[in-house]
């Protein structure tokens, strides 16, 4: 289903339950909602478990964490893409059977402090990188439309 799809049913959606009456109506919002959450299923299956992860992480890392755009803006030497890049190198090295060192040890493209190197399995380690990766995109795209960069 096509995004276009989606915003059909919920103006659908939103004239059912703007003349709703009690009765009669219920079973087509009913029905609407339906037809609503089986087109967000089916884009989520489109956009597969590795999009998912990778939103989750980046919600993860803005709620839980407290990485938001403004905290995020302040990085303009490339840490979010190189912090990305080492995540997705320590999820090659343990897939590569590289030995305890290559978990325990960021690699030398690591920006931040080492304290806060904190890899986990390969999966999340890849997702953690994708979630760095869409960040620096965030942040070129705000630089951008402020007048600070070429995204």
């Amino acid at each position: 289903m096509t995004t276009h799809h989606t915003t059909e049913s919920v103006e659908r959606l939103a004239q059912l339950l703007s003349g709703c009456h009690p009765a009669g109506e219920l079973s087509r919002i009913a029905v609407a909602l339906r037809d609503l959450a089986a087109e967000r299923d089916a884009l989520h299956a489109r956009l597969g478990g590795g999009v998912s992860a990778i939103a989750e992480e980046r919600k993860r890392q803005v709620e839980v964490e407290g990485w938001t755009p403004r905290h995020d803006d302040q990085y303009e030497s490339f840490e979010l893409p190189l912090a990305g890049a080492s995540y997705a190198l320590q999820a090659t090295l343990l897939d590569g059977g590289m030995g305890a060192s290559a978990v325990t040890e960021p690699p030398s493209c690591w920006p931040w402090h080492r304290g806060w190197w904190k890899p986990k399995d390969r999966r999340r380690n890849l997702a953690r990188a994708g979630a760095l990766i869409a960040a620096e995109i965030d942040r070129l795209d705000r630089a951008f439309l402020n007048g600070g960069g070429n995204g």
